[in-house]
């Protein structure tokens, strides 16, 4: 059967990507995996609205990147991890190069780039 989910998995990266960014510099895996496993008490830890964490939860369990139990939640193994600080194979410092300013404006010209045959990123700067 005919499906356009590759494509329409393509344009919601951005969405995605943004959804673990924020997770992470919040910090919000290491807290739930710390106990602070509600809304009201990863809010709290994390100085942010109730409403934006419910929010943000929600996105991180669509994405299969916690798992909601209720009004808990917990992390998944691979969650677990990779994306709680304490853990010696945390990789959420990846987010500090691959969502860089530099790399936003350059993929975000990506089409002139295209069009005038060069790169999105280039020696000189963005394209």
């Amino acid at each position: 059967m005919l499906t356009p989910i590759k494509f329409m998995e393509c344009l919601n990266g951005f969405q995605k990507s943004a959804v673990a960014r924020t997770a992470v510099e919040l910090e919000v895996f290491t807290h739930i995996a710390r106990g602070r496993d509600t809304v009201e008490r990863i809010a709290a830890a994390t100085q942010a609205a109730p409403r934006g964490i419910r929010i943000l939860l929600d996105g991180l369990t669509v994405l299969d990147l916690i798992v909601k139990d209720g009004h808990r939640y917990r992390l998944t193994k691979e969650s677990a991890v990779f994306l709680d600080r304490e853990s010696p194979d945390y990789i959420g410092g990846t987010v500090g190069f691959q969502h860089t300013p530099f790399l936003y404006s350059a993929f975000s010209q990506f089409t002139d780039a295209v069009r005038k045959g060069g790169a999105a990123v280039s020696e000189e700067g963005t394209m």
